[in-house]
């Protein structure tokens, strides 16, 4: 049990959290022993980079209860001597180089077994938690020998960033075919190609052709901002026409939102301020009458869509159907949360892919510190970004994607912020619209 005391006299213990401290504990004393202290403990990462917690315990060993066995079995003489057994450890250690996994752990199971009858449960659980301990470091080595310490460090700051253990692997690939032993030990370089790489696996969305009516329907699960996107979008053409002295374009909203409270009611509010109509439309019937009444004189029709569960096929699927209007060529978009998990984000693009969206938009993105998933994903399905949001105040906080601001906003590594400018043709504050 816990017990604030002194630590004088004390034996110490580590691990990444308690349960692994107590597991050590566990296995070295059994239940011989006594927490007195315990505290997370910072320290730092590889070669000064980042700072991580771990669980630091006090404690002091119980007297064994092996004492009160009977004198006969306290008459037994150990095969192997516990000193006998800690050289072997050494000898093996020093082994390990040449030594295979499956070898080792037969020589760890042979010291187990010979010294079983003899030692203290306190003597064996010290021996057999530093043979297993070995013995991991050494399957370790065997499934990744000779590491470089520079691809652990960029694997931990991309594990940092929540990028996908796969994407992580072919970057890790990458790294080992383009650089040699020589250029590793340059940390800088490999860095710098890192984030070039990174950049280089995002596929942005070009501005699509604007041919009136221009029809702009945003699909996606609730609760991402679908219909504060698109108002988004309505009050961005609304400034930039002022701003360039035109006349106000002429926008229609359509919203077949029948699931939220409140979701037609909000986006009137938004039209009546920026003296735009709204219809609603509950069938497929009623979008094909509304947009027969006004792709006639329209430069924007925007379609507001329920928010799905991603895993709710049926409605997904009548969804689609409402919104099947021939000759109508929407320009879909699929939203998602800049903080949506690898394996949700997966799922949402694979049960929204029959809306055949043009490409993404991540919206919420000041809501994480975290992209790596996100960017994960879409770099690996292929699939296009084409807008940020940042924030819920409407028009503004939308931005057009830019690998830059994605790379910029990385913890962990240090960017060459005018390299990256340059490449990737980021200005920050230029793609606000």
């Amino acid at each position: 049990m816990y017990n604030p005391e002194s630590t004088e006299g004390c034996q110490y213990i580590e691990g990444r959290s308690q349960e692994e401290c107590k597991q050590k504990l566990f296995s070295m004393y059994g239940t011989d022993y006594t927490i007195v202290q315990k505290k997370k403990i910072p320290k730092p990462g590889f070669l000064g980079f980042g700072q991580k917690e771990v669980c630091g315990m006090w404690y002091r060993t119980l007297p064994s209860r092996s004492s009160n066995v009977s004198s006969s079995s306290a008459a037994i003489q150990p095969r192997l001597s516990l000193e006998e057994a800690q050289r072997a450890v050494s000898q093996i250690t020093a082994q390990m180089g040449s030594s295979s996994a499956n070898d080792f752990i037969k020589a760890r199971d042979e010291i187990v077994r010979k010294n079983e009858p003899a030692v203290t449960s306190a003597q064996l659980g010290q021996i057999v938690s530093k043979l297993e301990e070995l013995s991991k470091n050494m399957q370790k080595v065997s499934a990744e020998p000779n590491e470089h310490p520079t691809i652990r460090r960029i694997e931990e700051i991309l594990e940092e960033n929540e990028f996908t253990p796969s994407y992580i692997k072919k970057m890790s690939e990458r790294i080992r075919a383009q650089f040699s032993l020589e250029r590793l030990d340059d940390f800088d370089e490999v860095q710098d190609a890192v984030i070039d790489w990174i950049g280089e696996s995002l596929t942005i969305a070009n501005d699509p052709v604007k041919r009136p009516p221009h029809v702009v329907i945003i699909v996606g699960p609730t609760g991402v901002g679908k219909t504060t996107t698109l108002v988004k979008f309505a009050g961005n053409i609304l400034r930039q026409s002022r701003k360039n002295k035109k006349a106000d374009p002429v926008v229609h909203f359509i919203t077949t939102d029948f699931m939220r409270v409140g979701a037609y009611d909000m986006l009137k509010h938004y039209t009546s301020i920026l003296d735009m109509s709204i219809d609603k439309a509950e069938t497929a019937d009623d979008v094909k009458k509304l947009y027969s009444r006004y792709r006639s004189g329209s430069d924007y029709i925007f379609i507001d869509t329920s928010g799905l569960s991603p895993n709710d096929y049926t409605e997904i699927a009548n969804m689609r159907a409402v919104l099947d209007v021939p000759d109508m060529h929407a320009d879909i978009y699929l939203a998602v949360t800049a903080s949506t998990k690898a394996r949700d984000l997966e799922a949402i693009m694979r049960n929204y892919e029959q809306f055949n969206f043009s490409s993404v938009i991540i919206t919420k993105y000041d809501e994480t510190s975290s992209y790596g998933n996100v960017l994960s994903v879409l770099s690996e399905k292929n699939k296009a970004i084409s807008w940020i949001t940042t924030g819920q105040q409407v028009p503004r906080f939308i931005e057009r994607a830019n690998p830059g601001r994605f790379l910029m906003d990385l913890d962990g590594f240090r960017k060459n912020e005018e390299h990256i400018k340059e490449k990737f043709n980021y200005e920050p504050g230029k793609e606000e619209r």
